[in-house]
């Protein structure tokens, strides 16, 4: 359905590769870029630098934890949805939502469905 809305969309159909880089290859690589930051992140703590006046120097200093803790709280509300929605779905907690009124692009007009 996604590739069909393409097609109305632009007017023409995108090749086919492009099909498998947003099905397969972009997620794959997103999950894995994902995982190298979660792993950078906890091997190296995040760190600012700041001018000390006393000292008369610049230094590197630790984020506070609460501000660690409001900055993963963020990336974990952000990413959430999706892996909560595909374990809905899979467990077919909430049914498919082609039955909900839906809406459609067909050559720049808006159709609303029921």
């Amino acid at each position: 359905r996604f590739f069909e809305d393409l097609k109305d969309m632009l007017g023409f159909t995108p090749y086919r590769c492009y099909y498998y880089l947003w099905k397969y290859i972009t997620p794959i690589l997103l999950l894995v870029l994902m995982l190298a930051s979660f792993i950078q992140m906890v091997l190296t703590p995040a760190t600012y630098k700041a001018w000390i006046q006393e000292e008369g120097k610049e230094r590197e200093l630790l984020y506070p934890t609460w501000a660690i803790v409001l900055f993963t709280s963020l990336i974990v509300v952000a990413i959430m949805p999706v892996p909560v929605v595909l374990l809905l779905h899979y467990f077919n907690v909430i049914k498919d939502s082609s039955s909900l009124s839906s809406v459609s692009y067909k050559k720049g007009r808006i159709i609303a469905e029921s």
